[in-house]
């Protein structure tokens, strides 16, 4: 009997809770890591699509200048909602919330002014940083971007 309880193999209850401590911190670390490699990427991810905002209401204010039907003189401005750009109003996705203003200058080119929100970031401006959102910026509409 003597021998059997020597030859015993296994871990004992210390260096199991010893383990699993060691894990539990590895585990920590690497997820709060990890959480800020992933806020980036949707970050990353949203200017991605605010610039592509910006580029679909370029070609929509073109094509519609080149049509005559908007942005004649200088001064002229056109608002364009969301819902009226073709890539975002075909996605379905009510999260987001933005407009375009046109703005033709004096020397006949045009003028960009846009603001987008998902309700978790929010942009305004081209050279603008992303931002977390908060409720004050989610009440914004199409009139304070392209209000006279």
């Amino acid at each position: 009997m003597k021998k059997f309880l020597e030859k015993r193999e296994g871990f004992t209850l210390i260096e199991l809770l010893a383990v699993i401590v060691i894990l539990a911190v590895i585990m920590l670390v690497a997820s709060t890591s990890v959480t800020g490699v992933m806020k980036n990427a949707k970050q990353g991810t949203f200017r991605n699509e605010f610039l592509s905002l910006l580029e679909s209401a370029q070609i929509k204010a073109n094509l519609d200048q080149m049509g005559g039907t908007i942005l004649k003189s200088p001064g002229d401005t056109k608002c364009y909602k969301l819902s009226e750009i073709t890539q975002f109003s075909k996605s379905g996705d009510s999260n987001y919330k933005g407009s375009v203003k046109v703005t033709k200058k004096a020397d006949n080119t045009l003028e960009y002014k846009a603001w987008l929100s998902n309700k978790e970031f929010i942009i305004k401006g081209q050279d603008a940083g992303v931002q977390l959102s908060n409720i004050s910026d989610w009440t914004v509409d199409a009139k304070d971007t392209c209000a006279d």
